[in-house]
């Protein structure tokens, strides 16, 4: 029993690894579909990002994932004007660890790749800041 135990736990580990490799590579646009997320997480989430001062815009798609096709993973796109990549890059990593979803998220940055031109014209309307929102 305790092998079995092992063998099926490593194969979960490895299907694991497999859908976080699958979410990290590009393209970033195939099969993504608008988020589904209720005006409460939604709201939340808007919170989180409201926190986070550098960030002027955001996006966050759903995307299906071959290993796991029916559990919700995202990508959060984020618009960080006058920063270095490297801060850039830290901040993604902290979003990615502190963002209220239902399931794994990567949060990428728009740049050479992928384009803030390519996230306007794919990631569907930004969900940061609010629709109708003031700016400070």
């Amino acid at each position: 029993a305790a092998k079995l135990w092992r063998e099926r736990r490593r194969q979960a580990q490895e299907g694991e690894e497999r859908a976080w490799e699958e979410l990290r590579e590009p393209p970033y646009f195939g099969q993504v579909t608008r988020h589904e997320l209720s005006g409460f997480e939604l709201g939340e989430v808007q919170a989180e990002l409201g926190r986070c001062k550098p960030l002027v815009r955001g996006w966050l798609v759903c995307k299906t994932l071959r290993e796991f096709p029916r559990r919700r993973a995202y990508i959060a796109f984020v618009e960080l004007p006058g920063m270095a990549d490297e801060d850039r890059f830290e901040l993604c990593r902290w979003l990615e660890r502190t963002l209220s979803l239902p399931g794994p998220v990567l949060v990428l940055w728009a740049g050479e790749s992928p384009t803030l031109e390519e996230i306007r014209r794919s990631a569907f309307e930004p969900v940061y800041p609010q629709v109708g929102a003031q700016s400070s």
